[in-house]
């Protein structure tokens, strides 16, 4: 992505992103496991979700969409929060992910990805 956006001022950029936010989200295919995806939401209660990207995981201001996205995206980018391997990452986010497992990192994704 770095490459397609350099030399993009930061007006260019709002202007992308805010194209990009206004795009309705499509439902994910994916097959999702009843029991992951209970556990998925006892998870996102817990840990708040809904408080930052917004009651419906459609995102808010500078928060992005949960909602909708692929489930091994979200698995990977929480992950990267996780593991601090996501350059530039919000460190707000990192703690929040902080010590939670694989297997409770694919719930949430399932979960969070089929609102």
């Amino acid at each position: 992505m770095d490459g397609l956006l350099a030399g993009l001022d930061d007006a260019a950029l709002v202007g992308i992103a805010e194209h990009f936010s206004k795009m309705p989200a499509r439902k994910t295919d994916e097959t999702k496991d009843s029991e992951r995806m209970a556990r998925g939401k006892s998870l996102s209660d817990g840990m708040r979700c809904t408080s930052c990207h917004g009651a419906s995981l459609a995102g808010q201001e500078q928060m992005p969409r949960l909602a909708g996205q692929r489930i091994d995206y979200m698995v990977a980018a929480m992950k990267s929060f996780r593991d601090s391997t996501r350059p530039g990452a919000d460190p707000l986010m990192a703690n929040v992910v902080a010590g939670i497992s694989d297997s409770d990192l694919q719930a949430l994704a399932e979960y969070v990805s089929g609102n």
